[in-house]
């Protein structure tokens, strides 16, 4: 917005100075002419022709100096645009590395990508076992989930449907995939990847206690936990 601003400014700070200049090119015309003038009102030709060197002199300057300000208003909008898309090359909502971008952190490098469709719905497993340290905020799914397979004896669970996802694209393959945590999820919600269906609950990987773990819907005034046993969706994401 900052740059924008900048651009608008310098525009019209040239077509101002373009105005004055030109109104100072009739007055200083204006002014050679009237004192060439003689006493009598007559204009000797060798004065004449001084003046309509001067003045042709003076238009040809003012249209180079007009021409250069039409290539300044256009060269200033392309090169900011350029500047801009160098410094955010990403955008929230787009197609990359396998999924949908919905999170750009702080150097606009990089950010957290969710996968197109679920990956199915089941309980979150692990029943009765107490992971111990996960993460609400975003950033910290990709830990939480380490330490759920980590602590998980069973490969039933939304973890590890996330952590054996893989989609191609193109030769890459992308296997990197794990289960947000709460903050993740709603971030997803917030950036509208994709249409919630408040009667369908997700599963975060930010736990609340041995039997119980948070979900979302996308109504994010709602905190809701969810009982390990019961089905919910599951959506992964991952890094970049």
């Amino acid at each position: 917005m900052k740059l924008q601003n900048l651009t608008h400014a310098v525009k019209s700070t040239i077509i101002i100075l373009s105005h004055i200049l030109n109104s100072l090119s009739v007055k200083t015309k204006n002014y050679m002419e009237s004192r060439n003038h003689d006493k009598n009102g007559a204009t000797p030709k060798s004065h004449m022709s001084r003046t309509k060197l001067n003045s042709s002199k003076m238009k040809k300057h003012i249209g180079l100096f007009s021409m250069a300000i039409m290539i300044t208003i256009l060269i200033i909008p392309t090169s900011c645009k350029n500047k801009d898309e160098a410094v955010h090359p990403y955008t929230i909502g787009q197609s990359y590395g396998g999924g949908i971008i919905f999170y750009i952190d702080a150097t606009w490098q990089h950010g957290l990508i969710c996968a197109t469709s679920d990956q199915g719905a089941m309980p979150w497993g692990c029943d009765l076992t107490l992971i111990g340290g996960t993460s609400y905020s975003i950033g910290t799914g990709l830990a939480n989930t380490t330490a759920i397979l980590n602590k998980c004896s069973s490969t039933a669970n939304a973890a590890s449907i996330c952590d054996q996802y893989s989609v191609k694209v193109g030769d890459v393959i992308y296997d990197d995939w794990f289960l947000p945590s709460i903050d993740e999820l709603n971030q997803i919600f917030r950036e509208n990847i994709f249409t919630p269906n408040y009667n369908v609950n997700y599963w975060s990987s930010s736990e609340v206690s041995n039997v119980a773990m948070r979900v979302s819907n996308g109504n994010f005034e709602l905190v809701k936990t969810a009982s390990k046993e019961v089905t919910c969706s599951v959506r992964a994401i991952r890094a970049f």
